[in-house]
């Protein structure tokens, strides 16, 4: 039919109203759809698509999740990130996945400049 922008304008409204019920599987589905069908449109800018490329935020990811991808973005393994936080590495691997599908990275190298420095654990060692 031709109708891509429409396509992608549709997906990004329903990006938008995904995350404003709090919908956020729904949102980041949304979003990454209006973001690839917007990337054959030319370069065509519309209100509608003006937020796509907006960096993701950090107020969708958990308190534990911005904590282990704080101290993957300064270069700790998952094993020591484990440690450091008082979980499981099977745990660590569970919320770097969630942070990196939330924040649309697959790429450790990418954290740093997506998350800035880390804050710290807000762990305390086990009784």
């Amino acid at each position: 039919m031709g109708a891509v922008l429409l396509a992608a304008e549709a997906a990004a409204a329903a990006a938008s109203a995904h995350r404003a019920c709090g919908c956020r599987d729904r949102h980041r589905t949304s979003l990454a759809r209006a973001r690839m069908l917007a990337a054959g449109c030319d370069g065509a800018r519309t209100v509608a698509l003006r937020d796509l490329g907006a960096p993701p935020q950090l107020s969708d990811l958990t308190v534990r999740e911005r904590e282990a991808i704080g101290l993957a973005a300064e270069g700790l393994t998952n094993r020591q990130i484990a440690s450091r936080l008082y979980i499981s590495i099977r745990t660590v691997n569970a919320h770097l996945s969630h942070a990196y599908a939330k924040l649309g990275t697959s790429d450790r190298s990418q954290l740093s400049v997506l998350v800035g420095p880390s804050p710290g654990p807000m762990a305390t060692a086990p009784d």
